[in-house]
């Protein structure tokens, strides 16, 4: 099962959210704790990447991705049953959907996810339906 699906650029800025599920949470605080961590680790082990936060019933599953010279990560909070082969393959339709479709939106310095809230909303639904996936984005 996901919860939710963030999208946001590798410094924390949150470009888009979706919640599948009643999922009481700041997103703006998880993409800030999320990108700390991030950062940390990269520190630590600066040639990998965090792909995974494990907590005993819930993951938080990371991919990053490039849309022209902005790196963004998609960031996937799901239950522990959920298999990453799944995971992974939506993430590459969303991304791939927002590559084709709104680049012209990361050519600016300023990203108004807002001009592809709705469309990539749709997107997601109907990818869902594709993987027929139960969620249903709230």
């Amino acid at each position: 099962m996901i919860y939710s699906i963030l999208i946001y650029l590798e410094n924390g800025t949150l470009l888009f959210e979706v919640y599948f599920e009643e999922f009481d949470m700041d997103s703006v605080l998880t993409t800030a704790f999320t990108t700390a961590i991030n950062n940390f680790g990269l520190k630590i082990f600066p040639d990998e990447e965090l792909e995974d936060i494990v907590f005993t019933k819930h993951h938080i599953f990371f991919q990053k991705f490039k849309i022209l010279d902005k790196h963004v990560l998609f960031l996937v909070i799901h239950d522990k049953h959920e298999q990453h082969f799944n995971l992974k393959k939506i993430n590459q339709e969303i991304y791939w959907q927002v590559k084709q479709k709104f680049s012209h939106v990361f050519q600016k310095e300023l990203i108004d996810i807002n001009e592809i809230k709705e469309q990539l909303l749709g997107a997601i639904e109907t990818i869902f339906v594709k993987e027929r996936r139960r969620e249903t984005p709230l």
